[in-house]
């Protein structure tokens, strides 16, 4: 799979509110609520635009699967926040086959716009609940874990063996940040280091964007 390259720095809703003066996180439930049924789309080659989508859970993650050559392009259009000033992030950007997973943080239905130059295209929209206690987590290409107790402080090693931009988030419910996002990882190519981490808030989730296989493990 061969991708055209990502911002360095994946910029979520909340962030972008953020940068505006506007505390999106606020209202948002401190713990994940029980999620709605998945929303499954499907469309052919062209340019997509679809009806607002209410999120199974405020907080989501979708599946993208592409077969296709060329441009594969998905933007999330929010609601507007102000006289004409609405919120687009692009969540995927890709060139060629693609299958990924992508986060969305949202309490208002979004529309997506979706651009398919020569190929076919699916997607699942399913809420993230539940909150588990894992130490490890691996895959390839972009993902997104479940919500688990973070420890606090502690050692965790990153590996990725791609030849793109390869970038760890960690999202936070309960942050005392205007924006519960954290960059920890932000590089291209193989990469391979030990970083202390201070989760602010619980409990978390992670967020990748890659193009290689990484893995994620605490060190005791």
């Amino acid at each position: 799979m061969s991708s055209l390259p990502k911002n360095l720095l994946f910029i979520s809703l909340i962030s972008v509110l953020s940068l505006i003066g506007v505390t999106a996180c606020s209202s948002s439930p401190a713990v994940p609520s029980p999620s709605g049924p998945p929303v499954n789309l499907h469309g052919d080659k062209g340019v997509t635009y679809t009806q607002r989508i209410s999120l199974p859970s405020p907080y989501a993650k979708i599946t993208f699967v592409y077969q296709g050559r060329d441009n594969f392009i998905v933007r999330a259009h929010y609601e507007e926040i102000g006289y004409d000033l609405a919120v687009v992030e692009t969540l995927v950007n890709a060139i060629g086959n693609y299958q990924g997973v992508v986060f969305l943080a949202s309490e208002e239905p979004v529309m997506f716009e979706i651009v398919a130059d020569n190929g076919t295209w699916d997607a699942t929209i399913e809420g993230i609940e539940g909150i588990e206690h894992v130490t490890s987590w691996e895959g390839q290409g972009d993902g997104v874990s479940n919500f688990f107790e973070p420890p606090q402080d502690k050692n965790w090693r990153i590996t990725h063996t791609g030849t793109s931009n390869f970038i760890v988030q960690v999202f936070c419910l309960q942050s005392s940040k205007k924006s519960p996002e954290e960059t920890v990882v932000n590089a291209i190519g193989t990469y391979a280091k030990t970083i202390r981490i201070g989760f602010d808030g619980a409990p978390c989730l992670w967020s990748v964007n890659a193009d290689g296989e990484w893995r994620i493990d605490l060190l005791e």
